[in-house]
This record gives C-alpha cells, sequence and structure tokens, in this order.
C-alpha cells in the first residue's frame, strides 16, 4: 500500500513536491476508500484512490513519469545502466533526455513510503542523471545520498563517500547479526557511486529479506502505466483450436461492457509480442470467423479489453495501480463502476490502489472521491515550475467552496481551485478559414 511519493528537480517539478496517499483525518466522507492495515499496536491507513486535474502540458503526466523513472532505478539496481521493466517511455534508459533543473548540478531526489506485509518502509535517492541531451559525455550518473527507513527508524544512510548501518530496527532480517563491522568495512570499501546500496551491498552484506521485499513491492505490487491508452495487454485464456480463449468470467465482463453479440478471442502471431485480438463473428456456416478485432470494435472496447486484465491483476493480488490517461475512451459509468470497487471493502479485499490523472470532470465530486483523493496540478507560466496540491488544503469556509456538500465541479470551473486555464482557438481557426477564403476565391 502506498502512503507517499516524493519528488524534486524532475521535469516540471523543481520544488519538493509530496504526493500523499494518507487520509486527512479532518474529513469523515467516505470512510470506505480508506484502507487499513494493523501491525501490532500500530494502525496504518491509505486512500484506496486518488484522481489529478489540470490542464493540459502542466506536469500532471510528469509526476506519474517520476514514479515510473524511479521504479525502473530501483529495479535496474544503479543508475548507469537502467532498463526500462515494461514501461513505454523511452527516457527511462535515456535519463540525460529528461529536461531536468540541475543548472547547478542539483540532484534529482525521490522519496517514497509504503507498507509491505509486516513493514512500513521508507526509501530516498538522490541521483544526477547526465547532463541534458548531453549523455554520460560530460558528467557520470552518480548516487548522491541514499537512505532505508523501517517503521521510522534508520536502517542505513549512504553519500557518496560514507555510509552508515543502524541494524537495531531489522535485527530479526540480519544475515550475520554479529559481523557489522566487519562488513560495513567490507561495504565501505567497495561502494560504487553508480550502484544503489539497497540492491547490492545492503543486500549480499546485510539484508537479502529486506532488500527482496522491497525490490519485490517496486517489481509486483507497484504497477505505473505511461499513456495508459497505448497499453496492450492479454488476460488468462485457453486454447480452443487455432484460438485462444479468454475464461467465461472475462467473457461475462466484455459482455457487461455492451458487447452481447460478439466473443473476444486472440490468435497467437510470432511477430507480435501479445496475441492478436480478434472478434469472434457469428457466422452462417458451421465454424465461427476470427477477425481483427480493430475491423469490428470501438476504440472504446479495445482501450476496455486492454485495461480489464490490468484491473483484475490489481484486484488479485492488492497492486498500486498509477495510470496515465486511464479514462480515456471509456464511459464514464464504467469508470464509476470501477473506482466504487476499489472502495469497496468487500470487494478490494486486498487493498488495490487506483491513482490515474484525467480531464474528465465526472469525478470531481463527493459522491465518488474523498476531498483528500483530488488532487491538483498547476504550472507557473513565468517559472515552468509544476505545483501539486489538493482539494482538502482548501478551508471548508470562505469563496474557495471545499466542503462535502459545495459543487466541487462548477468551483473548478470558476477557477476557485486554480489548475485551470483559459483556452481560445478562434485567432487561428478564424485566420486559416480567411486564408482558406481568399485562396478559393484567387482560384475562381
Amino acid at each position: 500500500m502506498l502512503l507517499g511519493f516524493s519528488c524534486k528537480n524532475f521535469k516540471t517539478y523543481r520544488e519538493e513536491t509530496i504526493f500523499s496517499m494518507s487520509p486527512n483525518f479532518r474529513h469523515r466522507d467516505l470512510l470506505d476508500s480508506i484502507l487499513t492495515i494493523t501491525h501490532g499496536k500500530k494502525i496504518l491507513k491509505g486512500l484506496s484512490t486518488s484522481v489529478i486535474y489540470g490542464p493540459n502540458a502542466s506536469g500532471k503526466t510528469n509526476l506519474i513519469a517520476a514514479m515510473d523513472f524511479f521504479r525502473c532505478v530501483v529495479l535496474s539496481g544503479n543508475v548507469q545502466n537502467i532498463q526500462n521493466f515494461g514501461s513505454s517511455n523511452f527516457a527511462i534508459t535515456n535519463p540525460h533526455l529528461i529536461p531536468n533543473w540541475n543548472a547547478n548540478d542539483e540532484p534529482v531526489e525521490f522519496r517514497i513510503e509504503f507498507v509491505d506485509g509486516s513493514l512500513l518502509v521508507e526509501y530516498a535517492l538522490a541521483i544526477s542523471m547526465g547532463t541534458f541531451l548531453l549523455g554520460n559525455t560530460n558528467k557520470r550518473r552518480a548516487v548522491h545520498k541514499e537512505e532505508l527507513k523501517i517503521f521510522g527508524k534508520s536502517v542505513f544512510s549512504r553519500t557518496e563517500t560514507n555510509i552508515e548501518i543502524h541494524v537495531e530496527p531489522i535485527q530479526k532480517y540480519l544475515i550475520e547479526p554479529s559481523q557489522k563491522k566487519v562488513l560495513l568495512a567490507i561495504a565501505q570499501k567497495n561502494l560504487q557511486s553508480s550502484d544503489l546500496f539497497l540492491t547490492n551491498s545492503f543486500r549480499h552484506l546485510f539484508s537479502s529479506k529486506i532488500s527482496d521485499l522491497i525490490v519485490n513491492w517496486f517489481r509486483k505490487s507497484f504497477r505505473t502505466l505511461i499513456g495508459a491508452h497505448q497499453v496492450q495487454t492479454f488476460p488468462n485464456a485457453v486454447a480452443k483450436g487455432a484460438l485462444l480463449v479468454p475464461d467465461d468470467d472475462f467473457q461475462n465482463a466484455i459482455k457487461e461492457f455492451g458487447i452481447h453479440q460478439n466473443k473476444i478471442g486472440f490468435v497467437a502471431d510470432e511477430k507480435l509480442p501479445i496475441p492478436l485480438k480478434v472478434t469472434i463473428y457469428p457466422s452462417t456456416e458451421k465454424e465461427n470467423i476470427p477477425l481483427p478485432a480493430e475491423l469490428i470494435e470501438s476504440l472504446g472496447t479495445l482501450r476496455f479489453l486492454d485495461i480489464f486484465p490490468i484491473l483484475l491483476d490489481a484486484f488479485a493480488t492488492g497492486q498500486t495501480l498509477v495510470l496515465d490517461e486511464f479514462d480515456a475512451s471509456l464511459h464514464p459509468m464504467a469508470l464509476k463502476n470501477i473506482v466504487n470497487a476499489f472502495h469497496n471493502n468487500e470487494v478490494n479485499i486486498n487493498q488495490a490502489q487506483l491513482i490515474f490523472n484525467t480531464h474528465n470532470p465526472f469525478f470531481l465530486d463527493s459522491k465518488y472521491f474523498r476531498r483528500d483523493e483530488i488532487k491538483f496540478v498547476d504550472r507557473d507560466e513565468e517559472t515552468g515550475n509544476s505545483e501539486l496540491y489538493q482539494l482538502s488544503d482548501f478551508p471548508e469556509n470562505g469563496g474557495h467552496g471545499a466542503r462535502k456538500t459545495n459543487s466541487y465541479v462548477k468551483n473548478y470551473f470558476v477557477h476557485r481551485y486554480g489548475a485551470i486555464h483559459e483556452v481560445d482557438f478562434t485567432p487561428f481557426l478564424k485566420k486559416a478559414a480567411l486564408t482558406g477564403k481568399e485562396n478559393r476565391d484567387e482560384t475562381n
């Protein structure tokens, strides 16, 4: 369960920006959307969903890209040879193409807090990624700082030249509890500036259990998708002749979505990374005819076929889903049902989370989201800096109207929350129309 993420000097986020998934306990709305984990006498709580609003080019996708990049760095175990681990973001493997605020050689900083099993983990990283557009020609990627805390107690802190270890919080997870000084000397001697201490020396010398737990959370429980409208997935299916056919539950979900006449199947194609979607079209012959789904189905249907297997995985394993453009081409009623499922404790028994950005005002409603679940991103036109804040930051009294009974949609569109820009394309469209008319008049 994700509790919080922060970044600094990443793309349009120059200042430290904190994305919180912790409930604001001043508000009593939608209590079912609060997830709870009990560890001894400690009770840890997080939000099940969060929705991010803001105008185009404000930095909404940059925030998700920061999470995606951090995930890939942790899974790669170093900052010199970063792998994309399924990300569609080309800049993951070429971080010098990420335009960061490094005029003063300030490192890019990330911090994440999450609960996995019985541990509350806080992990932070500060790295240099190479000068923008110049690759590694004049500046090597390196780790400047790295820190791990378990239940708020420091386990290790690492700089470019020094390591401090505090093994007391993780005694039962240590490989050799009595060899701290010897192991620390070995780790110090073998410290590499481009390697993460967490996944290298700490893992091999101090605690493989803690390291593996954190890495596995990033690998299996933290799923970030940039450009989710471009994602292609493949559900569980069984072979029936030349076809791969999803199980009855998936087919029934497709019917619930609105496809009643046809069935959906897949055909393996060695030229494609996943099997080809096909519509099994009814025929007067004995055998049905599979046709490419792109020829038959709408864009919304194709989007549903790609996104629903991801949702099934999230509910099955309790993943935190962070999706860019999650709601593209999907009907609000389908989206409402999905969001409500995350808020339903009888359905979301594995405590999955959903985070997504949107332009759809449908969700600016107290019936669907708590005030601390509604985030806004705005960007300063002069500095280019993005700012993140949430609806619960606004006072309930006064002109901004952040009461539960207020119309969030109305207040948003009259600029009471910011993160909205007036747009006027009419001068350009009028000029194009006049130019077109002049060209036609000259031709005639």
